[in-house]
């Protein structure tokens, strides 16, 4: 018989209870969700997190692995694997047949994507195919927020709700329910990870499958030491390792540096069979990966596409974005001291800045000081290890990695892989309040219950604020989706643009964009009259409103301000020889055109310049 007393208690302690909290948890994120999508809300407002959605875009259409956020370090890929793959039947002294020159094709209509891993942009366009957002944006209305990038976030906040769930998982595993609940309602309500998961980047989904890492170790090691696994079962768990770190990989290549203190921990902490349990990870991780390296070798030489290139941006040789800029280069004279260069540059920052405010919150303080505290559990001190071990190594690949995405948008980047411990960091955080809350002997359930909730508030306050505080919902400057997408639809979908901003090109206009050139002269030639002819040229106030000495006389920028931006913009005199010798007056900066209005400037800030008068009438598809 069904007691009312037993009811209690199943509510109180069994089943019933677990179900009460989890639902609570679900409409707690669901809440934060909501607040956060009406009041922090902005549009994509990363390079990488655009270049992802429009590449999901492309799969969801069904036009496969292409991009139309084109780089010229892309096209000169291409252009040596063409070269190499011809230069070899001559010198076979095989015929050369038209099929061989399949990529100059790849270089017109159906570029292959180099830039990113496929498992993101794969998920992505599964759901993208799923909910089918409408792109257009009405031009009867005011805009505000762009569809599609809310439907990308709400993705992504699924992610993060999972990912919650594993820290709790991980926490629970390591420690004690406490910790885990406590772990978790501050991972929830770090407002770091919310900003991310609004960005478009794989930032979230790789943290989910850093935590399914992390969980496998720890049930890996406890399975060996405390369960004593016989059997098959730690070759089966190697083996998730390993694909774990694969799948990983194949959202961002860097995280494949992960495998060298798994490798370690492995041999170090996994019994009898350790060799065996380590080539079994080893094995599965060379096999998931295998395929995608042979597709960037086979496409364009490069095992890592156009990443491998990054641990060569930002030194004295190749300053900002010149690589991804380049359609010819040369990098014979790097040596071995400009790494060690770029290293010193770029460690002190990281170090400084990015490693003590880890998870946007403090609580990283308490992690610190909790090294002093050798735990009882020798499982703990192992994984302890292993994170301050991956920690050490992220510190050295995010310093070689560094590149200009991590200028553009500090912290929320695909480059920071720091904040990928930041739920481990929280976890022992937790854990070490808890230690000196049971050392300060406070006797009272009440009591401890307000410590802990005060506790919990103070780390959670940087969301609070910004719930609180209302966003605007357009990332201007430089992205004001209206005038990209008018300005777009002026091309067919087989012609091309040009533009600073090609990766919001490419999203919000769905058209073929290629990054502007070092040069307006040899580099932009080169690409107009030998590649694919460039129909329009869209510069947005990211190159525009560039420092005018530093930025567009003498910096990166200086071979496009001077004398070219300056004559167009400021005299409105564009070069006879210049193939797009058409502006719309509304760009100029004296003119002024409700329809391309931005919401924070008085004038417009943009300049389109094309082979023709397009915008008289739409462009046919």
């Amino acid at each position: 018989m069904f007691l009312p007393q037993e009811f209690i208690h199943r509510l109180e302690q069994g089943a019933f209870s677990r179900v009460i909290q989890f639902v609570a948890l679900g409409l707690l994120i669901a809440g934060i969700a909501l607040a956060f999508d009406l009041r922090a809300f902005r549009n994509l407002a990363t390079e990488e997190g655009m270049d992802a959605a429009q590449l999901a875009r492309n799969l969801a259409a069904g036009r496969g692995y292409v991009t139309y956020n084109i780089s010229p370090l892309s096209i000169h890929l291409l252009k040596e694997k063409q070269a190499e793959r011809i230069a070899a039947k001559q010198a076979a002294k095989v015929a050369v047949a038209p099929q061989d020159f399949m990529d100059q094709a790849r270089l017109r209509n159906n570029h292959p994507d180099l830039a990113n891993p496929p498992l993101y942009p794969y998920l992505l366009s599964l759901y993208l195919r799923a909910v089918a957002p409408d792109f257009a944006i009405s031009r009867e209305k005011s805009f505000e927020r762009f569809r599609p990038d809310l439907m990308i976030a709400l993705f992504n906040q699924a992610l993060l709700a999972l990912a919650a769930c594993l820290v709790f998982v991980l926490a629970r595993r390591l420690f004690d329910p406490l910790v885990a609940w406590t772990s978790m309602f501050i991972f929830v309500g770090s407002g770091l990870f919310w900003r991310i998961s609004a960005s478009g980047q794989s930032t979230i989904l790789l943290l989910l499958i850093f935590l399914a890492l992390l969980w496998a170790l720890a049930r890996l090691e406890q399975g060996i030491h405390i369960d004593n696994w016989t059997g098959g079962k730690p070759l089966v768990a190697g083996a998730m390792i390993g694909l774990l770190v694969g799948l990983g990989f194949l959202t961002r290549y860097a995280f494949g540096w992960v495998m060298i203190p798994v490798v370690l921990f492995l041999i170090l902490h996994a019994g009898a069979r350790r060799f065996a349990i380590t080539a079994s990870a080893l094995l599965i991780f060379v096999l998931v990966i295998t395929p995608w390296i042979q597709r960037n070798l086979q496409v364009a030489g490069a095992p890592f596409g156009t990443a491998g290139y990054a641990v060569f941006q930002l030194t004295d040789k190749f300053p900002a974005d010149e690589i991804p800029r380049s359609i010819e280069l040369d990098l014979r004279p790097f040596a071995f001291p400009d790494y060690v260069r770029k290293f010193k540059n770029n460690i002190p920052d990281i170090l400084q800045k990015e490693l003590p405010t880890l998870g946007g919150t403090w609580l990283t303080a308490f992690f610190f000081v909790g090294l002093m505290v050798v735990f009882r559990s020798a499982s703990l001190n192992r994984f302890r290890g292993f994170i301050l071990a991956v920690m050490a190594l992220f510190v050295v690949v995010q310093a070689l990695g560094k590149t200009h995405l991590s200028i553009d948008s500090p912290v929320i980047n695909t480059e920071n892989l720091l904040v990928l411990l930041a739920p481990a960091v929280i976890i022992f955080g937790v854990s070490l309040f808890f230690t000196l809350l049971d050392q300060w002997n406070v006797p009272e359930f009440g009591f401890r219950v307000v410590l802990t909730t005060m506790f919990g508030v103070l780390v959670s306050l940087p969301l609070v604020f910004t719930l609180v505080s209302r966003t605007h919902p357009v990332a201007y400057p430089p992205y004001f989706p209206p005038v990209i997408q008018i300005t777009s639809s002026w091309l067919r979908e087989s012609e091309q643009l040009m533009s600073d901003i090609p990766w919001a090109v490419a999203w919000y206009g769905d058209r073929q964009c290629v990054l502007w050139t070092r040069n307006p002269d040899e580099d932009f030639y080169q690409l107009h009259d030998y590649d694919k002819p460039l129909n329009a040229l869209y510069l947005s106030p990211r190159a525009l409103d560039s420092r005018f000495l530093s930025g567009l006389l003498k910096g990166p920028g200086a071979k496009w301000g001077r004398p070219f931006l300056v004559d167009v913009v400021a005299k409105q005199d564009i070069p006879k020889e210049f193939p797009l010798k058409y502006a719309h007056p509304s760009f100029l900066p004296e003119n002024s055109d409700p329809r391309y209005a931005n919401p924070k400037a008085e004038k417009p800030e943009h300049l389109f310049l094309s082979d023709r008068i397009r915008w008289l009438q739409p462009a046919s598809r």
